[in-house]
């Protein structure tokens, strides 16, 4: 893996507090409960960085992605799709929607193998209940 895809990816691990959160869980943690609105501290990742580095990466030119954007993008959706929802709502679907349908799409007529896990990660997505909440 590439030395910035690897930073992408760590990056996101620490926004998401390094805990890996499916998303078929039916019924979140305590924790993920939370409000951590009210606390005095402040993140040092905020959820800005998600949408931001998600952006970024779809935004890449065609010719520079390789398959190691496509599984993180990948890593990002599953980890992170839920709360990029719960946040920016329906404008976190639409970006989503790009990543897992033409960004996908565009990877796999390239013949990126993770473009199939980004475009399966979407089918899975869209069978969640909390996906037409947002």
């Amino acid at each position: 893996m590439r030395a910035g895809c690897r930073r992408t990816l760590q990056a996101t691990l620490r926004l998401l507090d390094g805990k890996f959160h499916p998303l078929s869980s039916p019924t979140p943690t305590n924790e993920a409960n939370s409000d951590f609105g009210k606390s005095a501290l402040t993140n040092p990742y905020p959820s800005f960085n998600l949408w931001h580095v998600l952006a970024s990466l779809l935004n890449k030119p065609a010719d520079k992605l390789t398959n190691s954007h496509y599984f993180v993008v990948n890593t990002i959706l599953h980890i992170g799709s839920r709360k990029l929802c719960s946040i920016y709502g329906h404008q976190a679907r639409k970006l989503v929607e790009v990543a897992v349908g033409p960004w996908a799409q565009r990877g796999m007529q390239s013949g990126i193998a993770g473009a199939h896990a980004v475009q399966s990660t979407g089918l899975f997505l869209r069978k969640q209940p909390w996906w037409n909440a947002a």
